[in-house]
C-alpha cells in the first residue's frame, strides 16, 4: 500500500509537470491531476497487464508500437474521466511519452 500510494504521488507529480510543458494536456485543477494519478495507478494494477495480453498480436504486427498507442489511450481514458482535456490521440501518446519520461526522472529524485 505504501508502494502505491508512492506511485500515485509520483505520477501526480509528473503528470503537474506534462500538463505545464505539453500544450495538448490540460487539467483544471490539481484535484483532477491526482484523480488522473490515482486512476492510471488503479489501470496499471488491474487492467493493464489484461490488454498487454490482448495486444499481443497487434504488438508483433507492429514491432511493439502498438504498445504506445495502448498507453496513450489508457492516458487518455484516465485523464478524460477525471476531468481533464486532451485534444487527441496523437497527444495521449506524446503525453505518455514524455510522462513516461518524467515519471522515471522525479522517481530516481525520491528515491
Amino acid at each position: 500500500m505504501k508502494r502505491f500510494i508512492r506511485s500515485v504521488i509520483v505520477t501526480a507529480i509528473s503528470l503537474g509537470i506534462v500538463d505545464y510543458v505539453l500544450g495538448g494536456l490540460g487539467f483544471p485543477d490539481y484535484r483532477s491531476i491526482i484523480a488522473t494519478a490515482l486512476i492510471l495507478g488503479l489501470i496499471n494494477a488491474t487492467v493493464k497487464p489484461i490488454l498487454k495480453v490482448l495486444a499481443i498480436p497487434f504488438n508483433l504486427l507492429s514491432f511493439g508500437l502498438f504498445s504506445f498507442i495502448l498507453n496513450g489511450i489508457i492516458l487518455m481514458v484516465a485523464v478524460n474521466y477525471s476531468g481533464g482535456n486532451i485534444t487527441s490521440v496523437i497527444s495521449a501518446v506524446i503525453a505518455s511519452l514524455v510522462l513516461s519520461f518524467v515519471n522515471g526522472l522525479v522517481e530516481k529524485i525520491f528515491s
